[in-house]
């Protein structure tokens, strides 16, 4: 958990090991330095859900599948009814998806190989945009706050 009280997972779709491209292990140690990079700069990631399937498998735990997230959700005994207070964060049309699908409000960071002018033709589009990761911090605790100050007048 974070100083603030979030729990923040990863969840991505690496079909490049059920292609054989690498492997399993590789994958592995490729969260877990991701996991120590982040923590250096202060994050803190709960845990890293991973679909390793091919995207022919037709498994549900697939982006835009809300599997993996239904997972991460169980791992804090929550249903995916608390989806709709989360965030899911993403640089691609598929997070988009999977965060819409999932009834969550959807950032879209610029950060990735997807920008502006691919989402012209999606037709689902982001809750927000943002210029990378770091960007997304301070919307999401403007969020919370504004829901937590509403919840406090409805009290």
């Amino acid at each position: 958990m974070t100083r603030d009280g979030y729990q923040i997972f990863v969840i991505s779709n690496q079909a490049g090991v059920g292609k054989g491209v690498y492997s399993l292990d590789k994958l592995k140690r490729i969260d877990a330095n991701m996991i120590k990079g982040v923590q250096k700069l202060g994050g803190k990631i709960r845990k890293s859900f991973y679909c390793t399937h091919r995207s022919d498998a037709g498994c549900t735990c697939r982006k835009p599948g809300i599997g993996l997230l239904k997972k991460a959700l169980k791992s804090l005994n929550k249903t995916i009814t608390h989806a709709q207070k989360a965030f899911f964060v993403g640089d691609t049309e598929g997070d988009i998806k999977t965060g819409h699908n999932a009834g969550c409000k959807t950032i879209f960071a610029l950060s990735g190989r997807e920008d502006r002018r691919y989402m012209r033709r999606w037709t689902l589009k982001p809750d927000y945009i943002v210029k990378d990761l770091k960007a997304a911090v301070p919307i999401i605790q403007n969020e919370n706050s504004r829901h937590l100050r509403n919840s406090r007048r409805r009290s």
